[in-house]
């Protein structure tokens, strides 16, 4: 586990970030909740992508209080990722897939997949420089088909609060699939419309001035009944907070109390309130 401190000089928070096998939905989470067993107090759990589904299992742990999920899978109890995007297009993702294979302990072969190298940028990484997207390309790390056919065994979100940001350019999983997923579980959303999958990096990039790229800070859309108007946020995401996959207690001001989600109308009964300032310049 990596740990680093996330929040204010005068309210820090440790957090770990969990580096899971991406052997299966299954076996990661029980690999997740393994490093939950072993923090001390509750944790708030931050998944992207893929992660999403890890936390929405791993996250039934009694020591989890609350998720953000950010351009993330967010699966329902007994349901397997293929069959959560399967109501939806396809996005550029399946047709720029390149296929492993990897033994098995019986003596079998199971297969996993990367996302082709020449296609990475402008699937993966659209509004990142390309010597970032390069690198990201080549520091893939496989991911066993396994964790799309394999079925969720719990949705903690049922029973905890949760928020969500939406990349609405995200072209891995899109922009329907997670707002649908997010909704579902009842979640606070925040979409950056202009973002791709590799959300994180774009909304941390220290010298990106508003008018750079393919988005900007002031493109925040507050997923209200319309999923139109400006959410009324008055300062950036926490940026440690959203590149932990793992957990990360009461990161950066992401605290439960700070907007309560519904579980009448998605969380849209009132306007959403920002989270504090924790960390930004």
């Amino acid at each position: 586990m990596d740990r680093r401190h996330l929040g204010t000089a005068e309210q820090r928070y440790p957090g770990d970030r969990s580096v899971e096998p991406l052997r299966g939905l299954r076996s990661d989470a029980a690999y997740l909740a393994s490093v939950l067993a072993q923090v001390d107090g509750p944790a708030v759990l931050v998944g992207h992508s893929y992660g999403g589904a890890l936390i929405t299992v791993a996250g039934a742990a009694e020591n989890v209080v609350a998720f953000v999920y950010v351009a993330a899978y967010v699966p329902h109890e007994g349901e397997s990722l293929g069959q959560h995007q399967g109501n939806f297009p396809e996005s550029p993702l399946t047709g720029n897939l390149k296929e492993w294979t990897y033994p098995l302990l019986d003596g079998d072969s199971a297969v996993e997949v990367t996302i082709e190298e020449t296609a990475f940028p402008s699937v993966f990484a659209a509004d990142v420089s390309e010597d970032v997207a390069g690198v990201l390309a080549a520091a893939q790390r496989p991911l066993a088909t396994a964790a799309f056919t394999e079925t969720a065994s719990a949705a903690a979100w049922r029973t905890k609060p949760s928020w969500a940001l939406a990349a609405g350019a995200d072209r891995v999983i899109s922009a329907e699939v997670q707002r649908f997923g997010a909704a579902r579980a009842g979640a606070v959303v925040v979409e950056l419309r202009d973002a791709s999958h590799a959300v994180v990096l774009f909304r941390a990039h220290p010298g990106r001035r508003p008018d750079q790229g393919r988005g900007s800070g002031d493109e925040l859309t507050d997923l209200r009944d319309d999923t139109s108007g400006t959410a009324p946020v008055g300062s950036q995401p926490p940026r440690s907070s959203t590149t932990l996959t793992g957990s990360a207690r009461r990161a950066a001001g992401w605290h439960p109390s700070t907007t309560r989600p519904s579980s009448r109308r998605a969380g849209w009964t009132q306007p959403i309130s920002p989270p504090p300032r924790a960390g930004w310049p």
